[in-house]
């Protein structure tokens, strides 16, 4: 390979300075300083081995002076000598590997590689180098040991042709040339072609279950490549279940991919999974038979459930679906809270729940109302009883002295420390009203602290306790009664202003709840007062003094056409004759009433009130009805009124402090559901009737 003239003068110059020889005259100053050259004497530098320069200020290659170099003397590989401005007839070894340079008649093909000689061993490599200086070798690499020579060994010709080995593939001792071609994906023979006859058809096999995509196109391809089939008959290839010979179950799925779904026999389908067909049950009803689990035949005719107290639907249960099963008798719970038990009716509702009939003020049965309790009605001995859950209100107290006289309850309602008091003691026993009479006696022992004319005074109150009346204090102008609620009052009066009346201290009366005195008569023969016996008024008294009134409230029965509704308000004096209550034969004066209930009573002084009465009195109107859920509040209240009496120039006030004690020795209760009620000053043993039985 010739090398560039100026690269054997640099290396001559180099070593001829490595021998000793200096370098040549510098004839760089005949060249003119500064400016470009005007001839070629101008350009030279006196040193034989760099060429003649002449003056050629427009050629490509001048300098900035205008210089040319000249050709060198001496071509490749001859050596320029400057001290003798000659060549050198010596043939160079420039890369110094011992080997002359071809050129000059030795045998080195490239002086420059020392790497490259003839006779040096030839190397496997991919960039062809010529280690030899042979181009027909090329080393020799056999790493799979097959006996062909790796491809990746080469050598450039020297015509532009690669000479390289034969195996494509020297990591495989199965890919050689001339080797048979097998369908792996690779060129097992080296001639550049891959599974060339040895590929098959292949189809998409998606579920790989053995069996091709029949919807898919065929692909040429090395049989057993994984996902792929030589067969195509798979009617689902998502499913690998599903392709021919697969065996047919009873599915709906042709899951042997000839056809037909569910032949499960005989290649014959009977019917096909989840299918059904029309049928007529044996109740005439139209419904479906569905098939089979084994594909074989059809299940029994099954309609949707009618009510009619069959199974229709088959599924063990009559009438299911509704709300019971016709004729079905069932337990229930009526809206009494009794249990008993309902027959389903023909519309698979439950009817009517009827239950034994007890006690409660409630239709049990179904049957003729609350009336059907009077079968259990019956006679009872007394039971007494302290409600622990007495409420006390307003200035109302307990005075603990009062448990050794033997009460069972006391409660201070005033304590005299004020004009204007109140106070209330209720029981909340929560019991109804019966179809017998409520009888209620109380004791009230009272004093006045000053010595004035008391205003005022105390009253008894049979009271609906869901009407909002009970556990509360009214006003003193009222005697503490709530002015709320529905029920009965009966009221103790101490004394009223002069100017509403006659005198009207001491006196008994009965109103309705919530009103006071609606369509009261203050003037002449008042039914609703009558004046009481000496010794009960509490006037001006500073020593205590007992009052004790007897009330009986006989309920409206609202299943007769009689009116039977009674309010009797009694005062027993002592020595009482005896009389058929109520309404009994007595002296004028006297009223029969039964405080010990049933009907032996006593000739008390008092008054009765009835419906149709007249007079213009407060007449009983179904005030306490049959069934009212009861309690009782004793409540009293004290006031001072001041007035100008007619003709009087100054005005009067009247009304003083008063101590006011209940006293309770025995309350007995109403048996479950009667509502009969009684207190009394004796414990002696009181039976009564029209009673329901049941426990306290």
């Amino acid at each position: 390979m010739q090398k560039p003239s100026w690269v054997v003068v640099l290396v001559s110059s180099v070593l001829l300075a490595s021998c000793g020889s200096s370098p040549g005259p510098d004839d760089s100053g005949s060249r003119r300083d500064g400016g470009i050259c005007a001839e070629d004497r101008d350009c030279e530098d006196d040193v034989y081995c760099n060429g003649v320069e002449r003056c050629d200020p427009g050629a490509r290659d001048a300098d900035e002076a205008g210089c040319v170099s000249g050709p060198l003397p001496c071509e490749a590989p001859r050596v320029c000598l400057e001290s003798t401005a000659t060549c050198s007839d010596e043939c160079p070894d420039l890369d110094r590997d011992g080997h002359a340079d071809a050129r000059c008649g030795g045998d080195d093909c490239d002086d420059d590689d020392p790497d490259r000689y003839a006779g040096n061993v030839e190397v496997c490599d991919s960039r062809g180098h010529d280690e030899d200086c042979d181009p027909t070798t090329f080393g020799r690499r056999d790493v799979d040991g097959d006996g062909a020579i790796d491809a990746a060994c080469c050598n450039d010709d020297g015509a532009g042709t690669q000479r390289c080995g034969t195996d494509c593939d020297d990591t495989r001792g199965s890919v050689a040339p001339g080797n048979v071609e097998a369908c792996n994906l690779l060129d097992d023979d080296c001639d550049g072609r891959v599974d060339e006859g040895a590929q098959v058809a292949l189809y998409v096999d998606a579920d790989r279950d053995g069996d091709g995509d029949a919807s898919a196109e065929p692909m040429p391809g090395c049989a057993g490549t994984v996902g792929t089939s030589t067969t195509n008959g798979d009617c689902n290839d998502a499913a690998p279940g599903i392709n021919v010979g697969a065996p047919e179950v009873c599915n709906a799925i042709d899951d042997d991919c000839d056809g037909r779904v569910d032949d499960i026999r005989d290649d014959v389908v009977v019917c096909a999974s989840e299918s059904s067909r029309p049928c007529t049950t044996a109740a005439g009803l139209t419904g479906t038979q569905a098939c089979r689990a084994d594909c074989l035949a059809y299940l029994s005719c099954v309609a949707d459930e009618v009510c009619n107290g069959i199974d229709d639907d088959l599924d063990g249960l009559i009438d299911d679906g509704f709300a019971c099963a016709r004729g079905e008798i069932l337990p229930c719970t009526n809206s009494c809270g009794s249990e008993g038990t309902t027959t389903c009716t023909t519309a698979c509702m439950p009817g009517v729940c009827r239950a034994a009939e007890v006690c409660n003020f409630c239709d049990d049965d179904g049957v003729e109302g609350i009336a059907g309790e009077r079968a259990d009605a019956t006679t009872l001995a007394p039971r007494g009883l302290r409600d622990p859950g007495a409420r006390l209100f307003g200035a109302a107290t307990r005075d603990a002295e009062s448990r050794d006289e033997g009460f069972i309850d006391f409660a201070r309602l005033l304590d005299g420390t004020a004009v204007t008091q109140t106070g209330a003691y209720w029981l909340d026993l929560d019991r109804f009203q019966g179809w017998g009479p409520t009888t209620l006696l109380v004791e009230m022992r009272v004093r006045t602290t000053d010595g004035e004319q008391a205003m005022g005074g105390w009253s008894v109150i049979l009271a609906d306790r869901t009407s909002g009346v009970v556990n509360a204090v009214g006003t003193a102008q009222d005697r503490g009664v709530p002015n709320a609620g529905s029920g009965a009052r009966f009221d103790w009066i101490w004394g009223y202003p002069a100017s509403m009346g006659p005198d009207l201290a001491d006196r008994l009366a009965y109103a309705r709840l919530p009103s006071t005195w609606r369509g009261q008569i203050f003037s002449g023969v008042d039914p609703i007062y009558g004046r009481r016996a000496a010794g009960t008024h509490l006037d001006r008294q500073t020593s205590f003094i007992t009052q004790t009134v007897v009330v009986v409230y006989q309920p409206e029965d609202p299943y007769t056409v009689t009116r039977e509704e009674r309010v009797t308000i009694g005062f027993p004096l002592g020595g009482e004759t005896a009389c058929t209550a109520p309404g009994g034969a007595c002296a004028s004066g006297r009223v029969c009433v039964a405080p010990r209930g049933g009907s032996s009573g006593l000739c008390m002084l008092g008054d009765s009130y009835f419906p149709g009465m007249g007079g213009g009195a407060v007449e009983p109107a179904n005030d306490v009805p049959l069934a009212t859920r009861l309690a009782i509040g004793i409540t009293a209240g004290t006031y001072r009124y001041t007035f100008r009496p007619p003709g009087s120039p100054v005005d009067v006030s009247v009304g003083g402090p008063v101590v006011a004690d209940v006293l309770l020795y025995e309350f007995q209760p109403p048996p479950a559901g009667s509502g009969l009620m009684e207190t009394h000053l004796d414990r002696s043993a009181i039976a009564r009737g029209g009673l329901c039985s049941g426990p306290y």
